[in-house]
């Protein structure tokens, strides 16, 4: 193995954000801070300017930074590749934790929200994930988040 550090080849091409619904445990709360999830027909003709989701996540300023649910969708690609994969990863506030109810490997509890630190969290997994292929890299990757084609026989078979 050579001691050649070769830059990351892994992108992260975009970010979209969803509130998690009410999911929630009986008896408990759902998230008090909500993003705004697109437009309305009549602010797009009104031709308000129409910000994509990682712009969103940027000026997001929750009402309450430790009350919040996200379900974050990745668009993944490699090196210069045009096309993208996408991986969902869940980021809920350490005071849900136990409040929202998901099975899932691919979730982030952070105390408040910080979208920069967030997204600089989200590049170091990239980088650890790095593989010499696509195909290693994905193998990885489903390590943190879902996967779109997971549970595709065509796709589990491709990555063995």
């Amino acid at each position: 193995m050579s001691n050649i550090v070769y830059p990351c080849r892994l992108r992260l091409r975009g970010v979209s954000a969803r509130n998690l619904g009410p999911g929630s445990r009986s008896g408990h709360s759902v998230p008090e801070s909500l993003i705004r999830e697109g437009y309305t027909e009549q602010e797009i003709h009104s031709g308000a300017k129409v910000l994509d989701s990682e712009k969103i996540l940027e000026h997001w300023r929750p009402i309450n930074p430790k009350s919040f649910a996200l379900g974050l969708s990745l668009a993944i690609g490699w090196d210069k590749d045009v096309g993208s994969d996408y991986f969902e990863v869940y980021v809920i506030a350490n005071q849900l934790r136990d409040q929202i109810n998901l099975d899932s490997r691919a979730v982030i509890f952070a105390e408040d929200f910080d979208w920069p630190g967030l997204r600089q969290s989200l590049l170091n997994i990239l980088n650890k994930c790095e593989g010499q292929t696509w195909k290693e890299s994905v193998r990885e990757l489903r390590k943190h988040f879902e996967w779109e084609y997971d549970g595709m026989a065509e796709y589990e078979s491709w990555l063995k």
